[in-house]
């Protein structure tokens, strides 16, 4: 017998709806499924993307920085003309390319105006000439000609896996800055010594391109930011342990610390391909021949900046008068040197001469010196803004017709120099300067003999320099002699001269003979005696305002320093009381002296990622307050 079993309609439906609850439970896992696939795409896509657009970045980047680098070494070696000249190199002929790195060939460049193969690279500045104007970074506190440059480079890949066609842009505003080197209140481009030193206040920003030595008994004390390439330490020195060091050193400059090691070196744009090579004494020296005044080492030369050179040879002179380095009408006088005498009714140039001697103790020789009276040659200058030659010589020579200022002169004495003569350029009666000032420069070494540039009798002895001229010397050593200096007695023995209190407002380049050890018969005698003495300054006050810069080693006067009297019985002085002062004029255009050298150093001043194709972001110039 059959039985038939036969379901209920309930349980029917509990089955019918199981079946639907597992196709939903499918169903879902499959969305799911799906939706896990479809983020793990877009998280991959994205990764990508971020990827692909940081890449992009950093090329422009590249591209930006290939340029500046070579924009930096153009104007630090050769100056801004030399920016200019490259312009064209810079947007189409320094992109980063494939044989560089086989990666590059993945890129386009452009210029943000829709042209490939190119970036942008302008000058920004509205001014035709660079404003003086307050610097960025690490040089904040300085002051210098400023030009602004914008680099700017879009990048986008040449393909891309999901045509992602997104740009990138790099954009950087650069100064290039011209900073005149009488900025700083001590500049050397060697080893800075202040150890055994007086008590010491320095108001400006100091600077060397090797070490610093700070150590002295007595308080040195820094008010402007102090930056080296080196170290800054107070080793033994001078014959003196550094157990001797006992002065405090303060650094009040700012941002703290005050001081800054291991910094850039800062140098003239001289160039590196010189005839003469990258040796800076050079720029004291006239070109040789076929150097264009145009080049970097022709454009630093004093001997072209100088409105009148004078050039004393054994039994001559040559005196030229130029209104610029290639004037087509310099005028050229020459004739024997016996006829250089200080009567003007015989003598044109009447405030020249070439009779006088000196003897320096500290460099055993006689010297033969080439004197300028600075107060004839300021009332010559008065009277002679228009020289003609027929006039004077009754030749047929140009006429010099200048309106500039006869600012600058280059001065030197090639007369034979041995073991016991020294040629050399004494400036006297130099109280008062021309107002358009006075730059005296010469390969020689150089005296100053009494007050100069020091109008008032109010202000000697002070840092009060109201009234005074931009004024600078530039030579191989500087000795200062007191108004009370004495040709004749300086031949009667060393410290036979008894000097009287001096002021000189006069910015100094000159070099000094370098330490070559740490006992004091081969120390430099530091910063305090770049400026040279030779009198008995004992109980006197010698008074500068000035901006104190040696570049290079003294090559004409080379007597080593030696301590003073009374510590040491060989010494060739006694000390006076130093009073050295930054002088604020020169934080001014106004006030910088004529033919001031001007360092080369490129600045970053911002960076930003700017919309592509625009060169126009943040498009105003970069605003500083100028003097």
């Amino acid at each position: 017998m059959k039985i038939a079993i036969h379901l209920g309609r309930s349980r029917r439906q509990a089955a019918y709806v199981a079946l639907f609850i597992v196709l939903v439970l499918v169903a879902a896992s499959v969305l799911l499924l799906s939706a896990t696939l479809s983020r793990s795409t877009s998280n991959v896509r994205l990764n990508d993307r971020s990827t692909l657009y940081t890449s992009g970045n950093s090329a422009a980047e590249a591209a930006v920085e290939k340029v500046l680098a070579r924009m930096m070494i153009d104007f630090d070696e050769y100056g801004e003309a030399q920016v200019i000249t490259n312009l064209s190199l810079y947007r189409t002929g320094l992109l980063p390319t494939s044989t560089e790195n086989p990666y590059w060939a993945n890129f386009i460049w452009s210029d943000g105006m829709g042209n490939d193969n190119r970036i942008y690279v302008a000058r920004t500045s509205t001014n035709a000439n660079a404003s003086f104007v307050s610097l960025e970074q690490q040089y904040a506190g300085l002051w210098g000609y400023s030009s602004t440059y914008r680099i700017l480079a879009n990048c986008r890949w040449a393909s891309s896996t999901y045509n992602y066609n997104f740009t990138n842009a790099v954009q950087y505003d650069v100064q290039l800055a011209q900073i005149p080197i009488f900025q700083f209140a001590i500049f050397y481009n060697g080893l800075l010594e202040f150890s055994d030193c007086a008590p010491l206040t320095i108001d400006g920003t100091v600077h060397a391109n090797t070490n610093i030595y700070v150590g002295s008994p007595d308080t040195l004390t820094f008010n402007g930011m102090v930056t080296t390439t080196g170290t800054i330490t107070d080793p033994a020195n001078c014959g003196l342990p550094a157990s001797y060091w006992t002065g405090a050193v303060n650094y009040n400059g700012t941002p703290k610390p005050g001081y800054l090691t291991g910094q850039t070196a800062m140098t003239l744009p001289i160039g590196t391909n010189s005839t003469v090579g990258s040796n800076v004494q050079q720029i004291l020296y006239p070109p040789p021949a076929g150097e264009s005044v145009g080049s970097a080492m022709g454009a630093q030369r004093y001997y072209n900046k100088a409105n009148m050179t004078i050039w004393i040879s054994n039994n001559t002179y040559t005196i030229t008068l130029k209104s610029s380095p290639s004037d087509p009408n310099a005028v050229m006088f020459s004739d024997y040197l016996t006829k250089l005498t200080n009567n003007p009714s015989s003598n044109y140039f009447y405030f020249l001469s070439t009779t006088n001697l000196l003897y320096d103790t500290r460099e055993n020789k006689t010297v033969d010196l080439t004197q300028i009276d600075v107060a004839k040659l300021s009332n010559w200058m008065q009277t002679n803004i228009y020289v003609y030659g027929p006039a004077l010589l009754g030749t047929n020579y140009n006429k010099f017709s200048s309106t500039l200022p006869l600012n600058i002169v280059w001065v030197a004495d090639y007369r034979p120099n041995n073991s016991s003569a020294l040629t050399a350029v004494r400036l006297v009666n130099g109280r008062g300067l021309p107002s358009a000032g006075l730059t005296v420069a010469t390969p020689n070494p150089i005296y100053i003999q009494g007050y100069y540039n020091c109008p008032s009798s109010a202000n000697l002895g002070s840092t009060n320099v109201t009234g005074t001229a931009p004024a600078s010397v530039a030579a191989d050593a500087l000795t200062i002699l007191s108004p009370n200096w004495s040709d004749s007695k300086s031949f009667q023995g060393a410290n036979n001269v008894n000097a009287i209190s001096d002021t000189v407002d006069a910015a100094i380049i000159a070099g000094n003979v370098p330490s070559t050890g740490t006992n004091s018969t081969s120390n430099s005698g530091g910063v305090h005696n770049l400026p040279r003495l030779l009198e008995n300054w004992s109980g006197q006050t010698l008074t500068l305002n000035t901006s104190i810069v040696c570049l290079f080693s003294s090559t004409w006067a080379t007597g080593q320093f030696l301590m003073p009297a009374p510590t040491n019985p060989s010494g060739y002085y006694e000390p006076p009381s130093r009073q050295f002062f930054f002088n604020q004029n020169y934080t001014t255009s106004a006030g910088m002296p004529p033919g001031t050298p001007l360092i080369c150093r490129l600045i970053r001043a911002s960076w930003c990622n700017p919309p592509p194709l625009t060169v126009n972001y943040y498009s105003q110039t970069l605003d500083y307050t100028s003097r």
